[in-house]
């Protein structure tokens, strides 16, 4: 009998074992779901306190006054004045050069010149055809003198009936044509002369056109050669233009420079200098004209050095300020830091930059309110808006409706909207 009541315990116990089991399951099932679907997040209480930023940058420095000095000429160095860290004055002798060279080359050019400047002989001899014409007129006139011996020959023979007439008729014709002939010849002379006198004048013209173009042309190099002595004397040393400090030299170990290769360069405020530092968007706000900051310039023997603020540009491509400062050593082109450090005015709300969130019109915070059940409580994620006082590099100040008591949520493992159920992980603050 009692072995049977045993075995009836044992039947119902399995269905309760089986119940409580299923229970577990679910349960596990159930929160599972639960932290899946709900949000894990962590709060913190609203405080009082300053935003504190810091400002990290890097730079060359730079100098707003650079000046540059350039050789003149082509020539060899004689002698050099040029120092590093050296102050100048303006006028002061830079580089002697060594300028023989350059008067042999123009006495030379000089020389060459004279060379080419010797005067044209114009040769006046007799022109060949005028020649040729004259021997043509003297054969000529021998011609007619012998014809008229001969005419005067017949003559006598005729009177005494030993030619016929006809004879002296023929020969009279003949000396007619020859004198005919003769003086188109003298014509023809008379003519070759007077155009070879022409051809003389126009000649002498020209020569003498020649002439006046030659004695300009020599006027014209002597000056250019006598401008060129003057420069040569004028260019013989480089002097600075400028009262400054030479910063940079770039002639060291040369004995021949170029004209326009780079001698030296030189700040004309010796100690000033300036370096321009890009910033973020965020940072921009921090700064002011005539700001004082600390710079940090490694080469330098003083840990920091005193800046201000000269200029800031602010626009869409660049975001960036400029800072000068004043200093006895030389540190054109060191790298430089820009290590800002700020505190604000305590405010009465500040948060970590992570409980700020942004939905494209406002800034927003998620206010944590808690909910009484029957059994339990639940905590409610409460959108509030708010605005922003001031940033920091981690801190935010803000200002809002909410009190100082309110949890604030600063990390979520999931996004949150408004009114939605949370499960807080730091619930010991």
């Amino acid at each position: 009998m009692k072995s049977n009541f045993n075995q009836i315990i044992k039947f119902k116990e399995k269905p309760l074992l089986v119940f409580i089991f299923i229970m577990l399951i679910l349960s596990v099932i159930s929160k599972s779901i639960y932290s899946y679907f709900i949000p894990n997040v962590n709060v913190k209480y609203v405080q009082q306190g300053t935003i504190k930023t810091q400002v990290k940058s890097y730079s060359i420095v730079d100098t707003p006054r650079l000046k540059s000095i350039y050789a003149d000429i082509n020539a060899r160095i004689k002698s050099q004045n040029i120092e590093e860290n050296k102050i100048i004055k303006n006028g002061e002798i830079l580089i002697t050069y060594d300028i023989q060279e350059q008067l042999d080359k123009l006495k030379y050019e000089e020389l060459e010149y004279e060379k080419l400047n010797v005067k044209e002989e114009v040769l006046k001899n007799s022109t060949l055809e005028i020649e040729k014409q004259k021997l043509a007129i003297k054969k000529q006139e021998e011609k007619i003198t012998k014809i008229e011996e001969e005419l005067k020959k017949n003559t006598e023979l005729f009177e005494a009936d030993a030619i016929p007439k006809k004879e002296i008729t023929d020969k009279k014709s003949e000396l007619d044509e020859e004198k005919i002939q003769l003086e188109i010849d003298k014509k023809e002379l008379e003519h070759m002369i007077t155009n070879e006198e022409n051809k003389k004048i126009n000649d002498d013209i020209k020569q003498k056109n020649k002439d006046k173009i030659k004695q300009i042309e020599k006027n014209q190099k002597e000056l250019e050669i006598k401008m060129k002595k003057d420069n040569i004397q004028l260019f013989s040393a480089l002097k600075s233009m400028y009262d400054g400090k030479i910063i940079k030299s770039y002639i060291d170990g040369k004995t021949m420079l170029s004209q326009g290769e780079k001698i030296c360069d030189i700040i004309e405020d010796g100690n000033t200098y300036k370096a321009i530092f890009k910033l973020k968007k965020d940072e921009m706000n921090l700064f002011k004209i005539d700001d004082k900051i600390n710079l940090k310039i490694k080469s330098m023997s003083k840990d920091k050095i005193d800046a201000i603020v000269t200029d800031i540009l602010n626009s869409n491509e660049k975001k960036e300020i400029t800072v000068s400062f004043k200093t006895d050593e030389n540190v054109y082109m060191q790298n430089v830091e820009l290590n800002y450090e700020k505190e604000s005015k305590v405010y009465d709300m500040v948060l970590p930059s992570s409980a700020i969130k942004y939905d494209g019109k406002n800034y927003y915070i998620n206010v944590i309110d808690k909910k009484e059940n029957f059994l339990s409580s639940d905590y409610i994620a409460r959108r509030v808006l708010i605005r922003i006082e001031e940033k920091g590099n981690n801190m935010v100040a803000i200002s809002s409706e909410i009190s100082i008591n309110e949890k604030v949520v600063i990390s979520s493992d999931k996004f949150i909207e408004n009114g939605q159920k949370v499960y807080i992980s730091n619930d010991n603050i």
